[in-house]
């Protein structure tokens, strides 16, 4: 149905149906407005795990994998050894 038939068919419905139409066409506008704030709050994020990412590059050191063990030592996890009772 195109646009110029829905336009002529609206007198012909009732209150109730019109109201029903009008309904739906604002919830598809509300429907819209949520999705583009979410789609605005995602590239916020984007943008700052890509900041973060960019820090990290610069100073890679800032992340070890030797999770304080000190040289040398790996994780038991790591290394597939068995853990120690604690």
């Amino acid at each position: 149905m195109s646009y110029t038939e829905i336009l002529a068919e609206l007198p012909r419905l009732t209150q109730r149906q019109r109201r029903e139409i009008a309904e739906r066409a604002l919830a598809l506008d509300d429907e819209a407005q949520i999705l583009e704030e979410r789609r605005h709050l995602a590239d916020e994020a984007f943008r700052m795990l890509d900041s973060l990412e960019d820090e990290d590059a610069k100073n890679p050191a800032r992340w070890s994998l030797d999770c304080g063990l000190g040289p040398g030592r790996q994780s038991s996890t790591l290394s597939g050894a068995k853990r120690l009772p604690r």
